[in-house]
């Protein structure tokens, strides 16, 4: 394979026999050694361009990593207990292993991740076995965790927050954490509730310790609304929608489908039952109300026209005068 330094280099030494050493000098910088040491690596193998490409300077002999072996089998140890610990975490507790035990120095957390190079990697991946039997590696899959194509460009710019359960002594704890992702500054509080009041809470005393606005959040999907609740962000979302139409209050949904199902209902207005059809969990049908939908509407609008238990009239796609033209609900 001819690389495109071993093309450039001939044409270097071509250039040199054309136009003579110093044209060659200073149109390339190369010195007249070295075109004499390619000339004659090229004269020797009778032409053969091949032999212009640039040789590996990798050492013969390379110098080897010698370490008591009790330091790398703790690494190995450390390793197993905690599958795939970072070299800066695992230095730490490496050095108090060489304190209790008289070892003297203790490798940098740069030699350690060496060390465990040289160990193989002694990296465990998830596995499944085949249908055959054969067991083959996971692989992970990248999960995005912000916004594509987001870079935070200054502190306050992103504010990342997330919540961790933990079990202890039989009791459920949550861990609530915010990192701001461009000076990585995090903020953590422990606390026995995960309810909406905590966790408005919790935003608003990063808000007060934080020295910079926040100016966009990050968050998980979560659970459904209806499992866990109305939460702070929820709140927050349709209070700023209902300002921003100038409106007492707004209403949010996770998707086009709830919203049609949702909204539907009380637009036509039949959401005004007895206490005697609340009690047996009924809707009576509202007689006055009269529903036009198209053939070819959406399901969600047909759900949310099934809910509002009205009556409905279904026309020809786009042709709603063709067909109640005259007609007396109209």
């Amino acid at each position: 394979m001819i690389t495109e330094k071993a093309k450039r280099r001939l044409k270097i030494l071509d250039h040199w026999k054309r136009h003579g050493l110093e044209s060659a000098r200073h149109a390339f910088d190369v010195s007249e050694r070295t075109l004499w040491y390619w000339k004659a690596r090229l004269d020797k193998e009778e032409g053969k361009i091949e032999t212009l490409n640039p040789l590996r300077r990798t050492p013969q002999k390379k110098r080897k990593r010698i370490w008591d072996i009790r330091l790398l089998d703790e690494i190995k140890n450390i390793r197993e207990k905690r599958p795939n610990l970072g070299r800066d975490k695992i230095h730490p507790l490496l050095l108090d292993f060489t304190d209790a035990f008289g070892l003297g120095k203790c490798p940098k957390p740069m030699t350690i991740g060496r060390l465990i190079k040289d160990m193989g990697g002694l990296r465990t991946t998830p596995q499944r076995i085949t249908g055959t039997g054969k067991i083959r590696k996971i692989n992970r899959q990248k999960v995005l965790r912000k916004p594509k194509d987001f870079v935070s460009l200054y502190p306050g710019h992103c504010l990342a927050l997330d919540t961790i359960e933990r079990q202890r002594n039989g009791r459920r704890m949550y861990v609530l954490t915010a990192i701001d992702i461009f000076t990585r500054t995090t903020f953590a509080i422990t606390t026995k509730s995960h309810s909406s009041r905590t966790s408005a809470h919790f935003f608003y005393l990063v808000r007060q310790l934080f020295p910079y606005k926040i100016k966009n959040v990050l968050t998980d999907n979560g659970s459904a609304r209806l499992l866990t609740g109305n939460l702070y962000f929820h709140q927050e979302l349709e209070d700023k929608i209902a300002k921003f139409k100038n409106r007492p209050a707004g209403i949010s949904f996770v998707t086009g489908y709830m919203a049609n199902a949702g909204a539907i209902p009380p637009l036509v207005n039949v959401f005004k039952p007895s206490l005697m059809s609340l009690i047996r969990g009924k809707i009576l049908k509202d007689k006055e109300t009269v529903v036009f939908s198209d053939e070819f509407n959406h399901a969600s609008i047909i759900a949310g026209v099934r809910l509002s238990k009205a009556e409905k009239e279904i026309y020809r796609h786009r042709s709603p005068t063709a067909d109640f033209g005259t007609s007396k609900k109209i």
